[in-house]
């Protein structure tokens, strides 16, 4: 609609639509700029989850968006879902299917957090974080300190706070033993409790920095790279995908280009498939023209796929489908949120349409938002609370009896009613 009133207001013929270069003119659009929307929303509650059943699903919503405009499917990492993207890519030749790859490395970070040395390393931690955000007089005089930030900070995910915490708590090491050796601490009652020796302890002990710092630098690369992918700054899919990572010049033209077997098998396999390439030999060519920086390949611009056609067509139009696409459903995952906000106890009843109407106003107007104002970190957060409460919430003693034990004793057949007398007449 808006390049319909953009052509109206311009007094630009509709016919001008039907040139060659409409399309081309579009796709360079595309890789200017990244855009998420949220479009609409199935009410499956009645559905089998079963691989067939979820497919004709799918099929739907892609008749629905119009199959020639679908060219990328991501879903969970279930094993059903692997089957229905297998089945998709049989039924939509021009269209391709990945895992939640945020998913993926969350699942990686979670195998690493678990390890006994690494949780028995974050526990440690967390003592620490726990014991100074719980008692504002030693908070206060750490926020003090020349360059001070917070030591807690929410991540993408649950499991990727744990290893940015730690890295936190190691560029605190100065400060937090400058805490625990000044008169501001050891002269307070609470460096005396058996929290405040074990907190002194750990923080004297240079094993436990060592270990954090080593910790810290062999997740690195897999948090940066789940900042990238989670993220709606820019299209991932060039950071995990092989042909895209072959197509992305930033990555091919640099020494460090990673020239494996699967990368080029990747690529070719791609150009193999009529609804990308109509002519194989001619894709062949325009690819080694683009190994050997030969015609406009030999050029140096940022948007080499937008600005040179001439040269490799069929490779172009490649590229700007693969490295304008995302390798991450972050932006559905974000949206249950909404869905929670709106859909609550009280208002279980909404019909489905009506629910799906007030997402799609409230989520959209979210994205837009975003994308207006500078990223900026939240203090008071909600929806990072759960990623964050295991290094500021002290652990509570659970009590002697949950709710369902108490449930079951007040409402089991034998319970005595409220104003009935026990004793037998």
């Amino acid at each position: 609609m808006a390049i319909a009133h953009w052509f109206y207001d311009a007094c630009i013929p509709f016919h001008a639509t039907l040139s060659p270069y409409f399309q081309p003119a579009l796709d360079a659009i595309n890789v200017i700029g990244p855009g998420v929307v949220f479009v609409k929303s199935v009410d499956a509650s009645d559905v089998i989850k079963d691989a067939k059943t979820l497919c004709g699903l799918f099929s739907e919503v892609v008749e629905w968006v119009a199959a020639e405009h679908v060219v990328h499917i991501v879903t969970d990492n279930a094993a059903y879902y692997v089957a229905i993207g297998k089945l998709i890519q049989e039924k939509y030749e021009n269209n391709f299917w990945s895992p939640f790859t945020a998913h993926c490395l969350n699942l990686l970070l979670k195998d690493i957090a678990s390890m006994p040395h690494v949780a028995d390393l974050a526990s440690k931690a967390s003592k620490i974080t726990v014991f100074v955000y719980n008692h504002m007089v030693f908070l206060s005089w750490m926020r003090k300190r020349e360059g001070w930030k917070e030591i807690v900070r929410p991540g993408v995910t649950r499991f990727a706070t744990i290893f940015i915490t730690l890295k936190n708590n190691f560029d605190h090491k100065h400060d937090l033993q400058a805490l625990v050796v000044d008169k501001h601490f050891t002269g307070h009652k609470l460096s005396k409790t058996t929290e405040g020796k074990i907190v002194s302890a750990i923080v004297m002990d240079q094993k436990f920095w060592n270990d954090c710092l080593t910790i810290a630098k062999l997740v690195a690369p897999i948090i940066r790279l789940l900042r990238i992918i989670d993220g709606d700054e820019k299209p991932s899919l060039g950071f995990v995908n092989e042909a895209a990572y072959f197509v992305n010049p930033a990555f091919f033209y640099d020494e460090k280009f990673c020239s494996k077997n699967k990368v080029m098998s990747a690529s070719i396999s791609l150009l193999e498939k009529r609804a990308f390439c109509n002519d194989l030999t001619r894709g062949i060519s325009e690819m080694n023209m683009y190994r050997e920086r030969q015609g406009s390949f030999g050029r140096e611009s940022a948007l080499i796929w937008a600005l040179f056609r001439g040269s490799a067509p069929i490779l172009q139009k490649l590229a700007i489908r693969l490295l304008s696409q995302t390798s991450s459903s972050s932006g559905c995952e974000r949206n249950w949120s909404v869905f929670e906000r709106i859909h609550t106890k009280r208002r279980n009843r909404l019909e489905h349409q009506r629910l799906n109407d007030l997402v799609y106003v409230t989520y959209n107007l979210r994205l837009k938002n975003r994308l207006l104002k500078k990223p900026c970190y939240d203090p008071i957060d909600y929806e990072s609370i759960d990623h964050v409460d295991f290094w500021v919430i002290e652990v509570e003693t659970p009590p002697e009896l949950d709710i369902d034990e108490i449930d079951n004793f007040l409402y089991h057949e034998n319970a005595i009613q409220v104003g009935q007398s026990s004793k037998k007449q």
